[in-house]
């Protein structure tokens, strides 16, 4: 059974492209975070109106710097990607 202390999110801001979502739960997959929930959603205001702003909750993947370093390095955000412990999560399903 899966508890809220090793649970994460991890919030981008990104380009609206056909992909991107494939991309980071790629890089996720690497790093053997198990994704327990996915939310998409287009920004319509603001600086980043008409990107994408991807939200995961993830089990513990052990190593949350080299996740965000590797998702930062292979660009699919404007701004950098940030992971948190998620406190509140009692199960998606």
């Amino acid at each position: 059974m899966t508890t809220d202390t090793d649970m994460y999110a991890l919030s981008i801001i990104t380009e609206n492209r056909a992909g991107v979502l494939r991309d980071v739960a790629t890089v996720m997959a690497d790093y053997r975070a198990n994704i327990q929930m996915i939310q998409q959603s287009i920004i319509t205001t603001g600086l980043n109106t008409g990107k994408a702003y991807l939200y995961f909750e993830f089990e513990e993947c052990g190593n949350h710097g080299e996740l965000v370093a590797d998702l930062a390095r292979f660009r699919p955000s404007s701004t950098s990607p940030c992971i948190r412990r998620s406190p509140g999560y009692s199960g998606h399903g």
